[in-house]
């Protein structure tokens, strides 16, 4: 399926960029994210060499096909340092009327979406600086999917004394790998 993408990021004019990306890969792509990615990596010269255009790069815009679009063809996602934002046509009018030079620092370019937890570790930390870590069915690769499972964990091994007076900690897993680390308290 042919795909148009405005190249609005290093492309010295105005230009819409045709990408190719072969129906078989993206009717294995379940999400709309997944399908973006293969018009971003189709969209590479060491892929599908357009002479004379840039490959796809963080800062243009890619069409999505969409009847139900504000302009009734396509929606704008525009290509993030990290992944791709739906613009709204305000913010595609905004990023258009930006100078191309200033492009790269607009907003939305490097905004990401708000990181989520995904998971839940219980941590004991010995004053010599030793680390115990509990998860899902007391494994140490899987972390508890819920933060109640963790923090019964936690006051378990509380009761049970099993800590050696170690402080116990709840560590949250966020989506883009952070850890945030809050002391246990009954």
């Amino acid at each position: 399926m042919k795909f148009q993408v405005e190249m609005l990021a290093f492309q010295p004019e105005f230009k819409l960029r045709p990408v190719n990306v072969p129906d078989n890969e993206l009717a294995q792509a379940k999400s709309v994210i997944e399908k973006l990615d293969l018009i971003f990596r189709y969209g590479q010269n060491d892929f599908q060499n357009v002479a004379g255009i840039c490959s796809v790069s963080c800062g243009d815009v890619i069409r999505w096909p969409n009847k139900d679009a504000v302009n009734g063809e396509y929606d704008c996602y525009l290509v993030q340092s990290a992944g791709f934002h739906l613009m709204t046509g305000a913010e595609y009018e905004d990023y258009e009327r930006t100078e191309r030079r200033d492009r790269s620092f607009y907003p939305l370019i490097r905004q990401l979406e708000e990181p989520k937890p995904v998971g839940y570790w219980v941590f004991a930390g010995s004053s010599f600086g030793e680390l115990t870590k509990w998860g899902l069915n007391g494994n140490t690769v899987f972390p508890y999917p819920r933060v109640e499972d963790a923090v019964d964990q936690a006051k378990f091994l509380s009761e049970q004394d099993t800590t050696d007076g170690d402080a116990l900690y709840i560590v949250t897993v966020f989506s883009n790998g952070q850890l945030k680390q809050e002391a246990y308290t009954e």
